[in-house]
């Protein structure tokens, strides 16, 4: 896992006195690759550092209808709800990332797949390009 923290963006640790804040957690999701180590490591991390209740916000960009049946954790720590929203993949994180206040985005990845990946990024880079607060990478592999 890397966690990614962009120039400028708003963190979850106050620069201040060191108090970690974690309130908002977006976790795109799809059926490839399978979100559910990625959705233990964001129940996880609100456990370790959030200020309860966590919001995490499992995002699914495209058909409704592929949108994975996903055996959620009970935890009375986190709050999870679901999105879902048709468009450009890498936009609609960005967008849900800025609308929801997210203070961290949780990225299940497979890496570089395929020449065009090579050649524009994977989504994660791409998403990473267009967002204001940190990102932890979970290889998926």
């Amino acid at each position: 896992m890397t966690l990614f923290v962009p120039r400028g963006a708003r963190g979850f640790v106050s620069l201040a006195d060191g108090e970690m804040s974690l309130r908002r957690i977006l976790l795109p999701v799809d059926r490839h690759p399978s979100p559910v180590g990625a959705i233990a490591y964001a129940a996880r991390a609100a456990a370790l550092m959030g200020d309860p209740p966590v919001e995490i916000s499992l995002l699914h960009v495209g058909d409704a209808a592929d949108l994975p049946e996903l055996d959620l954790p009970d935890s009375e720590i986190c709050r999870f709800e679901r999105l879902a929203r048709a468009g450009d993949v890498v936009r609609e994180i960005a967008k849900a990332a800025r609308e929801t206040r997210a203070d961290l985005i949780v990225m299940p990845t497979l890496g570089r797949e395929g020449v065009l990946d090579a050649l524009r990024g994977s989504i994660t880079q791409q998403v990473l390009r267009r967002v204001q607060c940190p990102m932890l990478a979970v290889p998926m592999r």
